[in-house]
């Protein structure tokens, strides 16, 4: 029988799926969702939410990965504008099962791939069938960042966050994520690294602090970009007036 919290938590996935502007499953909605919450307190756009989610084939378990430095979401490994003091890199991968319950595969899928990907000296072309682009690009991103900033001392966090309904967490599940953050801190000696679970309690709560405002809107057109931080995209009037006076908004 669910409990309170995965029946609110349903709920609350279900009527946000209802404003979602996109026509996605519920667990793909449940990716972005799980997301947005995580990444709350960053004030990623949706763009950026979504651009953070793998494609399913070849993903290596993980749904979504970010890589943040000093606070800023890192798109490409232009290193030139980033502050060379204080550096703090924090590499976020996300995994977000819509079940009912915590299981010891997707953490050791986790940790076959940070194994691998983690490997400085792993190579882009001769992985490439191992793992899908989006995923390679983006530990080929860390690398680089890592790496050019090496000399300034960065200070490294690894956050890997477990998303589902569970309402308990496993010791065996508990084991695995231990021997992920074990992994990741072999190949990364000095850094940071932790397994977040968030359960459907957690994810209630979260749901319930105050929301980042973001509005949904169906584009007409491709959006077009001026410049990394400039875009311009085309949508209907009738769309923007019905969600600026929505009486929940």
């Amino acid at each position: 029988m669910a409990t309170n919290n995965q029946l609110l938590l349903d709920a609350i996935i279900k009527q946000e799926m209802e404003g979602h502007a996109e026509n996605i499953s519920l667990n793909d909605f449940f990716k972005f969702y799980s997301a947005l919450q995580i990444l709350k307190e960053k004030a990623l756009s949706y763009d950026e939410i979504n651009e953070g989610i793998t494609e399913r084939n070849n993903d290596g378990g993980v749904d979504s990965i970010y890589l943040f430095v000093n606070g800023k979401l890192v798109k490409e490994a232009d290193l030139a504008n980033i502050c060379k003091t204080n550096i703090d890199i924090e590499f976020v991968l996300i995994q977000s099962k819509y079940e009912n319950a915590f299981l010891e595969e997707p953490l050791r899928k986790s940790s076959r791939l940070c194994r691998n990907l983690l490997d400085l000296n792993f190579n882009y072309e001769s992985d490439a069938g191992q793992y899908n682009e989006q995923v390679l690009s983006a530990f080929e991103l860390f690398k680089n960042a890592y790496v050019g900033l090496i000399t300034k001392k960065p200070k490294l966090r690894v956050n890997v966050y477990y998303a589902s309904k569970s309402v308990e967490i496993n010791p065996n599940v508990e084991k695995q994520a231990a021997s992920l953050e074990d992994d990741i801190s072999a190949k990364l000696p000095g850094s940071e690294a932790k397994v977040h679970f968030l359960c459907a309690e957690k994810l209630v709560k979260m749901a319930q602090e105050k929301p980042t405002n973001v509005s949904y809107l169906k584009k007409t057109e491709a959006p077009l970009s001026t410049s990394d931080q400039v875009f311009m995209a085309l949508t209907n009037l009738s769309d923007c007036f019905d969600r600026a006076t929505r009486e929940d908004e």
